[in-house]
């Protein structure tokens, strides 16, 4: 069986046999090293505990977000997304000049990637750019 414990050095998965696994401690390899019923046992946990920090997540997010209360590990920040405006001139010409694959993606970043910086100056010039301002919640 496993069960979990927290204490001044944070929390932590404990096994039948007393091992104690830090938060910290759980990674990859280390999971590989556990035997079948301890990781099952885990993994119950996981998900018994899954929805609830779902529940605390959302809730915590929406203070922060729309109450505007102030926690000292967390701090909002603004954050912009970029999208390309959904347009058929605007994917017409993309096709035309840089082919299908242009199409498939709406982020200016990854055209970019895909075919330079020339495809970010022919978006701006037609003013094909949308920009979502937004603010979220950033741990420090």
């Amino acid at each position: 069986m496993v069960y979990s414990e927290h204490n001044n050095y944070g929390a932590m998965l404990v096994t039948d046999e007393g091992e104690r696994m830090g938060l910290n401690d759980i990674n990859a390899m280390s999971v590989q090293m556990l035997d079948d019923n301890t990781l099952e046992n885990a993994m119950y946990y996981v998900k018994m505990f899954g929805g609830k920090f779902d529940i605390m997540t959302k809730e915590f997010n929406r203070r922060v977000e729309e109450q505007g209360k102030e926690f000292s590990s967390v701090e909002l920040v603004d954050r912009e997304t970029k999208k390309i405006k959904d347009s058929e001139t605007i994917k017409k010409a993309l096709v035309k000049k840089y082919g299908l694959d242009a199409v498939s993606t709406k982020s200016p970043t990854q055209l970019a990637k895909l075919f330079g910086a020339e495809v970010i100056a022919d978006l701006q010039q037609a003013d094909a750019i949308e920009t979502t301002k937004t603010q979220s919640i950033k741990w420090r």
